[in-house]
């Protein structure tokens, strides 16, 4: 079970989102993974041995090495959701602040091992559609670096993300002029209704 006071976890990657990336060709390609892209690797990884590790911007900016591993996911509608649980260290606890502070986003290395044609153009590049695929590193990335800007982080430390609680509030206050921690008062007041 992860140490939960270092722990991340949100979604490593989403199946609506696409992204562009080198074939082994050297092609330059626009990719989405199908809903069940991950099913086969989740039901043959064991996490309890380490096997996915989570690095900095996928070993890059100068700061190679693993900081923790994957110790859990799940698949849902949206895509695969991961908990990671990162090593007590300074850098470590520098990466956990930056999460809470919404800075972050995940960023997965995943291995294909099928695709197929969607027969779709993306600004002018093949849609290939992943059908199975495994994930051999989960990195830590700033959002506006991410490939994926839905693979946000909801949970660090073993509750939601505080940057998540600013979000909801100010959208809150944008549309109903009204905070959603105020309680009854917004509701009796007929917003949400």
């Amino acid at each position: 079970m992860p140490e939960a006071t270092r722990s991340i976890g949100g979604y490593g990657a989403t199946f609506g989102s696409t992204a562009v990336a080198p074939t082994t060709t050297g092609e330059f390609v626009a990719y989405r993974f199908a809903a069940s892209a991950f099913d086969a690797w989740l039901r043959g990884v064991r996490f309890e041995a380490r096997t996915v590790p989570v690095k900095w911007a996928h070993g890059g900016d100068g700061l190679p090495g693993t900081f923790g591993y994957v110790r859990a996911a799940s698949i849902d509608e949206i895509g695969v959701r991961v908990v990671c649980e990162l090593e007590d260290s300074p850098a470590s606890r520098l990466l956990l602040d930056a999460a809470d502070g919404g800075w972050l986003g995940f960023s997965c290395h995943g291995k294909p091992s099928s695709d197929r044609n969607s027969g779709e153009m993306i600004d002018g590049r093949p849609l290939y559609i992943i059908e199975s695929s495994s994930i051999e590193e989960v990195s830590l990335c700033l959002r506006e670096t991410c490939a994926d800007p839905a693979a946000v982080i909801t949970m660090v430390g073993g509750r939601e993300a505080a940057y998540r609680a600013k979000v909801i509030d100010a959208t809150f206050r944008r549309l109903f002029g009204a905070r959603p921690s105020s309680g009854p008062r917004w509701l009796a007041a007929g917003f949400g209704r």
